[in-house]
């Protein structure tokens, strides 16, 4: 295969890095008011002084939790199998671009009418659950279709950044991409935080303009790289039994290291998915904050992430890819338990600076060992397609055990650190026998 940095600018990686942050726009608003409209009027969860003025479908915390995660499961099978069909698409737009391109307009679609039957319950039905079907149902369709294209457009987008990034340069590019893509995440929570009391549709509908500009400006200035011949003759094309049998046949020193990194991956959106699915409600029920203002609590960490992104980046020069997710992980089992045993904001805010700043030595390092633990960049796509389903199941299996911890024991949404701290210490445990994914020499 041609040597990436054929391709290689540091300009076009920030264009690429683009592709991810405006899904991540959309992704940050999805988790901080999706969660709160399906239990709001529920007479269990404690809205404060918004109580009377959100409008909801009345769930559970547990049912809330199950929808969050119902709607990813698509997501297992969608993501490996587009990434391994990326690795063999042949199209006049490239292997990656068309399912990028060809998608995002149907989640565009999806997120902005989201709120629609949100607003559309009337106020007399508040939370009368078994009475708001007929928005209940059009309003989880709109989830699974917005997660659904998440899932297509996902692989193939960090994809592109490793097709043409060398693997000396991997860390610092997924630097960048966590750094821009942590940016849009926080100005969707500002703009949200901001927009939602002059109305709850406004964050959804400016952040799906927004990403509909960032991702046409994208589509229309980014080239794949040409082609590089994989190998020659019949290997030309991939097939799934062709990635599997490479897979397979992969030292024995990679296996191992593959399949713990991928427990690690899993282990660490498991922690991360507390925060993105139960931050804001824990906000409103137990430090007493209002509906937007309780938006900037993952505002305040993903901060931190963005200040400690480009950081980490400089850092993996000097340290092992490996020691520095462990640090990271250590430090986000810290910030769990202190938040905890301390729930007031003087601690939380703090904790939450300090846990999303060294968290950033988690996730920065976490792709490009995926990628270099194997000799071979024959079949990124694959690869990326793996790790999206352990990212995937953290994700389910994250909230749905957050969600049955805080209705099992009392309704409080402090118990959702308890699940950050063992998900944590779990993954940080995960990289300990892993001996492939450092920096690899290019040939």
């Amino acid at each position: 295969m041609k040597n990436p940095s054929t391709y290689f600018s540091w300009g076009r990686i920030v264009l690429v890095c683009f592709i991810t942050a405006s899904t991540e726009l959309m992704w940050t608003l999805y988790n901080t008011y999706v969660p709160i409209w399906l239990q709001a009027g529920n007479p269990a969860f404690n809205l404060g002084t918004e109580a009377n003025v959100t409008i909801g479908f009345g769930l559970g915390a547990f049912v809330t939790g199950l929808i969050l995660t119902l709607d990813n499961i698509a997501g297992l099978f969608i993501s490996p199998v587009v990434g391994l069909i990326s690795d063999t698409t042949r199209s006049r737009f490239g292997r990656r671009k068309p399912w990028i391109i060809f998608t995002m307009p149907v989640m565009i679609l999806a997120f902005i009418l989201i709120p629609v039957f949100v607003m559309a319950i009337p106020a007399d039905l508040n939370g009368q659950t078994a009475k708001l079907t007929p928005y209940l149902v059009p309003f989880i369709l709109m989830l699974v279709v917005m997660l659904i294209a998440y899932a297509v457009i996902r692989t193939p987008a960090d994809v592109i950044m490793y097709d043409i990034t060398p693997s000396k340069n991997r860390s610092m590019a997924n630097a960048i991409a966590n750094f821009i893509g942590a940016g849009f995440g926080v100005i969707g929570a500002i703009i949200g935080a901001m927009l939602f009391d002059v109305n709850p549709g406004l964050p959804f509908w400016v952040g799906a303009g927004l990403s509909a500009i960032v991702v046409s400006l994208v589509a229309v200035r980014i080239t794949e790289p040409p082609l590089a011949e994989i190998e020659p003759g019949e290997q030309n094309t991939l097939s799934p039994k062709d990635t599997l049998k490479e897979l397979l046949s992969l030292p024995k020193e990679s296996q191992r290291s593959l399949v713990f990194l991928y427990l690690s991956v899993f282990f660490s959106y498991f922690a991360f998915g507390q925060l993105g699915s139960f931050a804001s409600s824990y906000g409103v029920s137990v430090l007493n904050m209002s509906v937007g203002d309780s938006g900037m609590l993952y505002a305040a960490g993903g901060a931190a992430f963005i200040l400690g992104a480009l950081p980490t980046g400089y850092i993996l020069k000097h340290i092992t890819r490996k020691v520095s997710s462990l640090i990271g992980f250590a430090a986000f089992a810290i910030m769990g338990l202190v938040i905890y045993l301390f729930p007031n904001q003087n601690v939380v805010w703090p904790m939450l600076a300090v846990g999303g700043f060294l968290w950033a030595l988690v996730w920065v390092p976490q792709v490009p060992m995926v990628m270099d633990a194997v000799p071979s960049d024959r079949v990124l796509g694959s690869l990326e397609g793996v790790m999206a389903i352990f990212r995937m199941l953290g994700y389910i299996l994250g909230p749905l055990v957050g969600g049955f911890v805080v209705e099992k024991f009392g309704n409080n949404y402090s118990n959702i650190w308890l699940v950050v701290v063992v998900g944590s210490i779990l993954g940080g445990l995960m990289l300990l026998p892993v001996t492939k994914g450092e920096v690899r020499a290019e040939v």
